[in-house]
């Protein structure tokens, strides 16, 4: 089976090329269940995002909020009661997620090199062993990864300086993404399964809480 506040920050460009985030609504913080899983070491010394930075995709559209950053994995909301869990690395399949329609857990084995930090030619490979809950089936799939180039693209949130990595899932399937150091998050996957349509999804708002809370603190002292 194939793998597949209102916060509106005026000064806070989405830190790709100077173009200014969009209006984003967000629902109540969502606490997810903890989880005990074994560390996976991704090559990163730190997280790459902090709590309250936001992230919002199309195709279909998603609203991710990071609710918490911890030892070797990064929790996020991305819907009403939805709730997922991912290593450092968002290059990297989610190990848990909760929702009213989908639930499971996935565990990365098998693994051999890494990708960060990131440089052209870094491989990495692992076996995705995935337990789905709603509904109830087990998956196992072979991935495969390259960082191919670093590239300049655009997206619907504006342009960026981007590390490309190529997977591919079972020698079957392919996905292409496209990841924003500057943001520390992808703003395009191309997916391309066996048999089926070429899906693009991309980045289309982002929010820094680190800059939220800059423009926070500026405005409480009257902008000096």
């Amino acid at each position: 089976m194939s793998f597949w506040k209102t916060l509106v920050v005026a000064t806070s460009a989405l830190a790709l090329s100077g173009c200014a985030t969009q209006a984003i609504e967000a629902p109540a913080p969502l606490t997810g269940p903890s989880l005990a899983l074994d560390a996976f070491e991704t090559g990163l010394s730190e997280a790459t995002v902090s709590v309250g930075d936001i992230f919002v995709y199309d195709n279909p559209v998603e609203r991710r909020e990071i609710i918490a950053v911890g030892d070797h994995f990064v929790d996020y909301n991305y819907g009403p009661d939805s709730y997922a869990k991912e290593t450092w690395s968002p290059i990297l399949p989610r190990v848990r997620w909760v929702s009213p329609l989908s639930a499971g857990v996935r565990t990365l084995t098998k693994v051999s090199g890494a990708l960060h930090p990131l440089a052209v030619g870094n491989q990495l490979s692992f076996v995705a062993e995935t337990i789905r809950t709603r509904p109830g089936f087990t998956t196992e799939n072979t991935w495969a990864c390259e960082v191919q180039e670093q590239v300049s693209i655009t997206v619907a949130a504006g342009a960026a300086d981007t590390w490309q990595i190529l997977c591919t899932v079972d020698g079957r399937d392919r996905v292409i993404y496209n990841y924003a150091p500057s943001i520390g998050g992808l703003v395009r996957m191309i997916y391309a399964v066996e048999g089926g349509d070429r899906i693009v999804r991309q980045l289309t708002g982002y929010a820094s809480a680190a800059n939220a809370a800059q423009a926070d603190a500026s405005e409480s002292s009257g902008g000096e």
